[in-house]
């Protein structure tokens, strides 16, 4: 008698392909076979094409798809010649491994309760198939999960489950049975418009169940399951195919529609309440009930109570229109109360009152609009800090006079307009190192600071002191002719040298030096005006110290056009001494 795995004579690959798997006179085998494939086909073929499908429904025709790799693999190992029987038992495991998860993920996508732990059972139920496909993979597991197969007497094939087949199908077992009694226990809480489903999902799930269990038990006695006698889960799903059918079109089973309109309002977490034309209740969800009950109004659910019953005991506030309004909910809330119209084929049937708690939202956006009128007022102080800093930038730390920084800013801002004209004064205070030497660097400091008030006390507007370095300052003045430039260096002299400077160490005298350039006789870049005052006050200190000086206007000016090179004799080209 020839046998699977090499045990025993087997006949030529020719004859064994040519041999036949069950006696010529039992025909009836393949039909029934046959059928049950078709149903099940059918089914298949009723449920794919659907654009508007469930998620339990897509679930049910994975389930269809694994019982029709069941049923199609024992039609071909009842048909089929000898030599492919190997090849067809690694589908049975395949088949298997598809119907139990697929059972258990279309409860859970029935069962709405459980939705949270889904996608975690959801990843371990999908190892099954594939740790099945990879024991079929590997040579010395693949008998031990599709088994083995003999040839008995009248040349009936016999299959013989492995020991990892026998894991796998009490494995698949406990999880149907742990399926059928988790969806048998929730169909009391399951939504009026889902229990026929739920209904359908245990009676199509029963029949295969109870075949499966018989042919367990037949394989355990015979010792194999002989291929001319019928597999009984296979025959059962001839049943679960007229249940399919029968959901698919009397219960519309793949509609999302009925199953939503049972659903939705139920567990809607907004109030949901629907009135009359006359404005008086008719329904209400359970989140309606809840608001009232939390308004302590729940003898308001009753029906026939009018919306202004209803929305005076929300609050004073709450009118029974659309609109945001306080509402005494257990505490006082922001709600949003709105008023649609229902109608069908343009005639108004009644209204539809949608109260949503928006409490969050509105807390949400008064602590938005607080952090956004905190966020401009630290912007506004970020500004003037800026500002703050940006002018700290531009004075010099001791005398709070303007820097060199600032000095070039602005003597670039004015030299930028043509019809603009500007004096710049160079002072430098006489042999001040002699200061320092007699009184102390500290007493130095309050003179240069004495210095600096003396100077800002004695512009005009318009006017600006710059502590150039050192004992040096520059008074930048605009003018209209060469005579104010002068008149004003003789201003700042007088102010400084008329009187001592009074310090911690007593009244210091001082005499001061000043160079005098002005535009555009001495230049029209500040560049140039600083080089043509720095040689005024060299001028003034080689003649003695203690006087102005101006450079002459010698009419040749490299920084000028030469329309301009005419020079003006406004102010006598050798300065003066003052006395």
């Amino acid at each position: 008698m020839p046998q699977a795995g090499g045990q025993g004579p087997r006949p030529g690959r020719r004859a064994e392909r040519r041999g036949r798997r069950m006696p010529p006179d039992s025909p009836w085998l393949p039909a029934l076979y046959g059928a049950s494939f078709g149903a099940l086909f059918l089914v298949i073929v009723l449920a794919v094409p659907r654009r508007r499908i469930s998620a339990s429904a897509r679930w049910m025709v994975l389930i269809l798809v694994g019982a029709l790799l069941w049923v199609g693999t024992l039609l071909a190992l009842v048909t089929l010649p000898v030599g492919y029987t190997s090849a067809l038992l690694a589908l049975l495991p395949v088949s298997i491994g598809i119907l139990a998860p697929a059972c258990m993920l279309n409860v859970l996508s029935t069962m709405t309760r459980q939705r949270r732990s889904r996608p975690g059972i959801e990843r371990w139920l999908t190892l099954d198939p594939v740790l099945v496909l990879g024991l079929l993979a590997i040579p010395q597991t693949r008998d031990l999960i599709a088994g083995t197969w003999s040839v008995r007497a009248a040349g009936v094939v016999v299959w013989h489950p492995g020991w990892l087949t026998w894991v796998h199908i009490g494995y698949c077992l406990v999880l149907l049975i742990w399926a059928g009694v988790f969806e048998f226990r929730a169909v009391p809480g399951t939504p009026r418009a889902a229990q026929h489903q739920v209904r359908s999902d245990l009676a199509g799930a029963a029949l295969p169940g109870a075949g499966a269990v018989i042919s367990i038990v037949l394989i355990v006695i015979e010792g194999g399951l002989p291929l001319d006698r019928p597999e009984w889960m296979a025959v059962a799903f001839l049943g679960t195919a007229a249940i399919g059918i029968r959901s698919f079109y009397t219960e519309r089973f793949t509609s999302v529609v009925p199953i939503a309109r049972g659903v939705v309002l139920d567990r809607l977490p907004d109030a949901v309440l629907i009135f009359d034309l006359g404005f008086r209740l008719t329904d209400l969800n359970p989140a309606a009930r809840d608001l009232l009950a939390a308004a302590h109004a729940a003898d308001l659910t009753a029906e026939g109570t009018q919306l202004g019953t209803i929305a005076a005991a929300l609050g004073p506030e709450v009118r029974p229109s659309s609109g945001q309004y306080r509402a005494r909910v257990g505490r006082v809330s922001d709600i949003d109360l709105r008023v649609k119209r229902v109608t069908e084929d343009n005639r108004l049937l009644g209204y539809a009152v949608l109260i949503r708690d928006v409490s969050a939202i509105s807390d949400s956006q008064r602590n938005l609009a607080l952090a956004n009128r905190q966020l401009l007022d630290k912007i506004t102080t970020i500004d003037a800090l800026r500002r703050d800093l940006a002018e700290q930038a531009e004075r010099d730390s001791m005398t709070g006079l303007f820097n060199r920084r600032r000095l070039d800013k602005e003597l670039a801002r004015i030299l930028d307009d043509p019809r603009q004209e500007v004096a710049i004064t160079l002072i430098d205070v006489d042999r001040f190192t002699n200061v320092n030497d007699t009184y102390g660097r500290l007493t130095g400091d309050e003179v240069l600071v004495g210095i600096s008030d003396r100077l800002s006390s004695a512009t005009f507007d318009g006017e600006m002191v710059v502590r150039y370095g050192g004992e040096e300052f520059i008074v930048l003045s605009p003018i209209r002719e060469p005579a104010h430039a002068h008149a004003r260096a003789r201003r700042m002299y007088e102010v400084l040298t008329q009187r001592p400077i009074c310090t911690g160490a007593g009244p210091v005298h001082i005499t001061v030096s000043a160079g005098v350039a002005y535009s555009p006789d001495h230049g029209r870049t500040g560049q140039a005006l600083l080089a043509g005052a720095g040689q005024a006050l060299n001028r003034a200190k080689q003649r003695g110290r203690n006087r102005i000086d101006t450079l002459p206007v010698v009419g040749h000016f490299p920084d000028l056009p030469p329309s301009q090179h005419q020079p003006r004799r406004s102010v006598p080209p050798g300065g003066g001494r003052l006395p």
